[in-house]
């Protein structure tokens, strides 16, 4: 779970005023009255009063020209205002603030930093995770370039690695946690909790990438090291975190009882600090359940997170669906559907999605800039609950929302692909859109056999051709998208020495990582090293989608394999045959000069036993049977694969194309047998 602390020090600044000043004088006792009633009113917790107190002094600060001291304080009146809950006046304070701030000051005030810090922040809380980097980005780089103490803008880097997170960019988020690690040995004693915290957020990066051992032993660390904190409160927040993160990773391992147990130890300490459990408390136990299986007390978790959530005033939308969501698919899981579809479509509203927007375009996809892995999660449940329905009550209104739903998910997920830099976030999306990949299969095959038109068999091929070799296809995508982009020369050369040099790096740390000696100083520079080198990239391309249209809108452009054309390509005598494959069951899209047809193969499992025991037989494994034996049971099998695996219409053609899927790579198509006569040519 990812936590802001947000440090608010009201601070009156001191400005020389002549004695025959008398106006300025007065102005400035006037101010600074007010903001000490405004900081009497916060520590009450008068958030209302104590954003008056403060708007009521800005007049009286412009009457002095003082545009460094207005940012300030509109800057505090929007954490003021967002503390109170109260939407309306912060983003105003914030809009005001930039206002002052893009008219009056320069790069050198580090008043403008703050502000970024805050523009990156709202960002944020309304899960557009790009824009918020981009903020984050712009105020760290200024506060270096003031030479300011890093210890001044930490929460800008945990907010940064949060924002890359919450992206998909868990690589990147990794190594900023490693490279500012370093930087806590040495700050002053008062900010020694800034090591257990930051290799807190280290072993909830690792745990994304699944680096589960590594994960619990950074934990561990952190532990040991949050001991020897003297401050309370930094203190036990970060022990909060410790066990959530336990919690976490113990539910990624499928221990769920010490999951349980860890998430207990941190409720216990946020009861120590706050007397009552907040939202996410409930959500963080909810997950685990469900995953486990015990419906009903993730139902009630969720439920109770839900009702917390809801009495805020600022509610993140997107943040509400999770709740929402999570009820709905629990209860989709005791067969209590109409709880579920109801749980759902309120999730899906929301998120503000609707149905016939299946994110084809480019366009269509901007119009949501924080889709993320939610997203997908979400409206996968949705279409595997629509498609239930449809098939118990058959209703083809159902049946379309649910293929319309899954579109929603799978098209998203291509377009996220596009915008991650770092190739184990890609994976983790792949991982997140597989589990959903045989339902929607299955969706697609049924409405194909019900009715064998060539729009029901090209909507089977796209997305079986989606889903095999997805990193490599979005890669070409986009090299095309740039040779065809008339980007200048340079810029192209750029573009390849990034690649070039990012590389480069990645092959020196895995080629150190395998030897004995390891160094270790080294590493950490290199990863270091790529982090910036990808963050800059990351900003070079969004400068050629910004000035380059029609590179940006090519690179985005959805691929889509048309039946057609490849018939075109296909001589008379040659087939192709695309094998693909759901949980259950093994299928070929066959396609030829002038026919197009689905086969559905046989049981994946069965096949698979048939499979090893014939390769068993290839690679003389079983030495045990006589050589006899052997050649009865290696043409029996192979005689029975090629029946199933060959359909009849195939057998008369000259030259068959074969794109294996699943076990199938493993098998040499051309030792299968195709006759009973052992004297013929196969």
């Amino acid at each position: 779970m990812f936590k802001l602390i947000y440090i608010v020090i009201f601070a009156i600044s001191l400005f020389s005023v002549h004695a025959q000043e008398i106006d300025s004088v007065l102005l400035r006792s006037e101010i600074d009255s007010l903001i000490q009633q405004s900081n009497d009113h916060y520590a009450k917790g008068d958030y209302a009063q104590s954003a008056n107190s403060r708007l009521n002094a800005i007049p009286s600060i412009r009457k002095l020209s003082n545009w460094k001291e207005i940012v300030s304080e509109l800057n505090l009146i929007f954490h003021i205002c967002y503390a109170d809950d109260d939407l309306l006046r912060s983003e105003s304070a914030l809009d005001s603030a930039k206002y002052y701030s893009d008219k009056y000051l320069t790069k050198n005030d580090i008043e403008t930093y703050y502000l970024l810090s805050n523009l990156a922040y709202n960002a944020y809380s309304k899960a557009n995770y790009p824009k918020a980097i981009s903020f984050y980005e712009q105020s760290i780089s200024g506060f270096k370039h003031l030479n300011t103490p890093f210890t001044n803008y930490y929460n800008n880097v945990l907010s940064l690695m949060g924002s890359y997170r919450q992206k998909g960019e868990i690589d990147i988020a990794l190594t900023i946690s490693e490279s500012y690690l370093e930087k806590t040995d040495t700050v002053a004693d008062q900010l020694n909790w800034m090591k257990p915290d930051l290799l807190s957020y280290k072993a909830i990066y690792l745990r994304d990438n699944q680096s589960y051992n590594e994960a619990l032993n950074t934990l561990e660390l952190a532990l040991k090291s949050n001991q020897e904190v003297t401050d309370t409160y930094y203190k036990d927040e970060i022990e909060f975190t410790i066990y959530q993160s336990m919690g976490f990773t113990y539910r990624d391992l499928n221990e769920f009882d010490k999951s349980i147990a860890y998430f207990d130890k941190a409720n216990e300490v946020q009861l120590k600090k706050s007397k009552t459990l907040k939202a996410f408390n409930y959500l963080d136990m909810a997950g685990v359940y469900r995953i486990k299986g015990d419906y009903q007390k993730a139902i009630k978790n969720y439920s109770l997170g839900l009702d917390l959530y809801s009495k805020k005033n600022i509610i993140n939308k997107k943040d509400k669906a999770i709740y929402l969501a999570g009820i709905g698919y629990s209860y989709f899981n005791i067969n209590e559907i109409d709880s579920a579809s109801f749980y759902l479509n309120a999730a899906i509203n929301e998120l503000e999605i609707p149905e016939n927007n299946t994110l084809e375009t480019i366009e269509d996809y901007n119009k949501f800039p924080d889709y993320n892995f939610n997203n997908i999660q979400i409206l996968s449940w949705l279409a595997e609950v629509e498609n239930y329905i449809g098939n118990n009550k058959n209703s083809k209104k159902h049946i379309n929302s649910a293929i319309k739903r899954y579109k929603q998910a799978f098209n998203g997920s291509k377009y996220l692909q596009r915008e991650f830099l770092s190739n184990s976030s890609k994976h983790l999306l792949n991982k997140n859109i597989q589990e959903h990949y045989s339902n929607f299969a299955n969706l697609l095959l049924e409405e194909y056999f019900t009715n064998k038109n060539d729009l029901n068999f090209q909507q089977v091929f796209q997305l079986i051709e989606d889903n095999k070799s997805r990193l490599l296809k979005e890669d070409i995508n986009a090299k095309v998208a740039l040779e065809q982009s008339r980007i200048p020369k340079d810029l192209l050369i750029r573009e390849s020495e990034y690649n070039i040099k990012i590389n480069e790096l990645k092959t020196r740390v895995n080629r150190n990582k395998s030897t004995e000696t390891k160094e270790t100083k080294a590493i950490q520079d290199w990863k270091t090293q790529i982090t910036e080198l990808t963050r800059e990239y990351n900003k070079f391309q969004k400068m050629l989608e910004r000035d380059y249209p029609k590179y940006y809108k090519s690179k985005f452009t959805l691929s889509k394999t048309a039946t057609v054309a490849l018939q075109n390509k296909l001589a008379t005598n040659t087939t192709y045959l695309n094998y693909f494959s759901t949980d259950d069951a093994l299928y070929c899209a066959l396609i030829g000069k002038k026919k197009t047809e689905i086969i559905k193969l046989g049981d994946l499992k069965e096949l698979k036993k048939d499979i090893d025991s014939f390769l068993s037989l290839v690679k003389k494994e079983n030495s045990k049977d006589s050589p006899q034996n052997e050649l009865l049971k290696y043409s029996q099998l192979g005689r029975n694969l090629f029946n199933i695996l060959i359909p009849k219409e195939t057998l008369k053609k000259e030259k068959l194309i074969i794109s294996p899927s699943n076990y199938l790579h493993y098998l040499p198509f051309e030792t299968l047998i195709s006759t009973n006569n052992p004297n013929a040519t196969n």
